[in-house]
């Protein structure tokens, strides 16, 4: 019986022994290790040791970022969103992280000087930044057209039917006949790439190959197809680097005289990059528009240096950029970051004249306005797009300006105290010496003076007019009425000599007290 029991007890022990080893061969639901092996993070962190190999024969957009960042922690989960899409789609670009921080080596090859900074590399060769937005949806799609070749390759025969679909579409189409991998054929994949977020005009570049007994640089051609407009196609003579071919891509985008109007296609930025002085947009009402078309045809054939377009007066979506006013037909020319308009005796001839008078720095920019008044405002003069000039650049006023937005808080909560400043102004007689204390809605206005943040506070002194916005000082102290004040009667030409009780008076311009306090400085060395 002893024996027996021994037998059981020996039995249920190599029993238990086997539950306990099936048991430790089991996955731990909650092991980390396994997770990460099963489901691998899509965003890879990189460091010098790894970077280079890493990059090797792939695509790869790489976020420097540095960990106390808060855009970068902005960025974070619509970064690995963007990695986990792309990765679920089978696509070929991955995306990579590197702690700037911590890899400041590679931060100062990739001259990283801020945070996040996104570089996209292809094949571990010169980085392109990105300037894409900073969203999920953004960040896939815009690496999902990096992975479309920028350039289709054709045979001869599948010429015609690729201009044929690209006409229909819309699009223009750029065929090359090029010897493969000569420098000809380097410059246009180059320029191909370089224009893949070209969004002015709709493109499709493609190469066809010249065989191996062509020469590389005699028997390349390029030539394009344009879709609705005449000529209908152009052929390359330029050189052929992949500045030259972009720039000739751009500027054959352009017809004659255009139809429509995009900032993207027609704005300063764009027309300056295919060296283009300004565009010329012509706005016609219903029964104005044979005319209108007409003398801008006329007036394009002359002037070469500048763009024209045109659309209907109902077709404007944004009228401050083109300056439209009422329902009437009209000119306007955007030429760097001002614009002009000629609204009366349309004709080439009244185009020609403004063009040049732009050119010569003659013409008078238009600016929005809101209705013009007379009246006060809590003591402050009210400034609009039609009385600035007139006000502030009289040489014999000094103009204290608050340019201002009506929902900003910083502006609430000065209004109150620039109101007390132009009364207090008023009572002191500082009128009457010609001081102004004014305000500008830019929400409703423009002027020569360019906003970047509100509010903004300039004095623009009694001096010649040529010279008011060269001499104008900008306030950036605090907006109490005390400081407001002493700026004012420190600066002012026409209060030289006043001093008031509480204030600094005008003991010495701004210049001669840095003088004297770089003087004094210097004799204490």
């Amino acid at each position: 019986m002893a024996a027996m029991h021994w037998l059981w007890l020996i039995f249920l022990s190599l029993l238990l022994s086997s539950f306990v080893s099936k048991a430790s061969d089991e996955v731990d639901p909650n092991d980390e290790d396994e997770d990460e092996d099963d489901f691998p993070e899509s965003v890879h962190a990189l460091t010098e040791s790894t970077f280079d190999s890493f990059l090797k024969d792939k695509r790869v957009l790489v976020e420097f970022y540095a960990p106390w960042c808060g855009h970068c922690q902005k960025l974070e989960p619509e970064y690995n969103q963007a990695a986990d899409t792309l990765r679920m789609e089978g696509a070929k670009t991955e995306l990579a992280k590197v702690d700037a921080t911590a890899e400041t080596a590679l931060a100062e090859k990739y001259q990283v000087k801020s945070y996040p900074t996104l570089k996209y590399f292809v094949n571990g060769g010169e980085p392109v930044d990105y300037e894409g937005g900073r969203d999920a949806s953004s960040i896939a799609e815009w690496l999902r057209k990096r992975e479309k070749p920028a350039v289709e390759e054709l045979s001869d025969s599948q010429v015609d039917d690729f201009i044929e679909k690209s006409l229909k579409s819309g699009a223009f189409a750029v065929v090359a006949h090029v010897k493969k991998k000569s420098a000809r054929a380097k410059a246009l994949y180059k320029a191909a790439e370089a224009l893949v977020d070209y969004k002015a005009s709709k493109l499709r570049l493609a190469a066809v190959w010249l065989p191996k007994t062509a020469d590389p640089k005699k028997d390349a051609t390029m030539a394009m197809s344009r879709p609705e407009m005449e000529p209908q196609k152009l052929d390359f003579t330029g050189t052929w680097t992949d500045g030259a071919i972009r720039k000739w891509v751009k500027q054959s985008t352009y017809a004659l005289v255009g139809s429509g109007f995009k900032v993207e296609k027609y704005g300063t930025e764009a027309l300056e990059a295919v060296g283009a002085k300004g565009s010329v947009v012509g706005i016609y009402s219903e029964e104005d528009a044979t005319k209108v078309k007409e003398l801008l045809t006329k007036t394009a054939s002359k002037e070469s240096q500048w763009r024209f377009t045109a659309l209907a007066r109902g077709a404007v979506e944004d009228q401050d950029v083109l300056g439209v006013r009422g329902d009437s037909s009209m000119i306007s020319v955007l030429h760097g970051d001002k614009k002009y308009v000629l609204r009366e005796n349309l004709s080439a001839e009244a185009v020609e004249k403004l063009l040049g008078e732009i050119l010569a720095k003659k013409a008078r920019p238009y600016y929005k306005s809101a209705t013009r008044t007379e009246e006060l405002e809590d003591g402050v003069t009210v400034l609009t797009g039609d009385t600035f000039e007139e006000v502030v650049m009289n040489s014999k006023k000094d103009v204290f300006v608050e340019f201002y937005a009506p929902w900003c808080g910083h502006c609430k909560k000065l209004a109150p105290v620039w109101s007390d400043l132009a009364k207090k102004a008023e009572k002191e007689g500082f009128a009457k010496k010609g001081v102004v204390i004014a305000k500008m809605d830019v929400t409703e206005n423009e002027c020569e003076e360019q906003i970047s943040g509100y509010p903004t506070l300039v004095l623009y002194p009694a001096v010649k007019k040529e010279k008011k916005m060269r001499q104008k000082l900008i306030y950036s102290g605090a907006r109490d009425f005390d400081p407001l004040m002493d700026f004012l009667v420190e600066n002012s030409v026409n209060l030289e000599g006043v001093e008031m009780a509480g204030s600094v008076g005008k003991q010495a311009s701004l210049v001669e007290r840095e003088r004297a306090r770089a003087k004094k400085a210097k004799k204490e060395l």
